[in-house]
């Protein structure tokens, strides 16, 4: 900023030079917008998770194929590799356990 301001009087030079400081501003400003949105980033990893998501039903069941000891209490209606998938299904479309069994419900 200009030293030469003096309090409540703007002359021509003053306000010039406030002026080319403006946009000086102006022009950093537009080059910093103008930076490109990453698509290509984008898509590279959008087809990484989409990757990801169809081999998932593979690799739970790889990850529920272990031994599982039987313990005391009701016994499980559901397999290992399907209480995995629902609460895969349930942290991914943030919903609680509860919002998920009431949906499963209306199946």
């Amino acid at each position: 900023m200009p030293e030469n301001i003096h309090p409540g009087r703007i002359t021509a030079k003053t306000a010039n030079q406030l002026l080319m400081v403006l946009d000086e501003l102006h022009d950093d400003l537009i080059k910093r917008e103008k930076t490109p949105y990453p698509y290509a980033e984008w898509e590279r990893r959008r087809a990484k998770v989409k990757d990801w998501l169809r081999r998932l039903p593979e690799l739970v069941h790889r990850a529920a194929d272990i031994r599982v000891d039987t313990h005391a209490g009701r016994p499980n209606t559901l397999s290992l590799e399907q209480r995995t998938m629902l609460l895969l299904f349930a942290r991914m479309t943030c919903r609680s356990n509860r919002d998920v069994e009431d949906v499963l419900r209306l199946l």
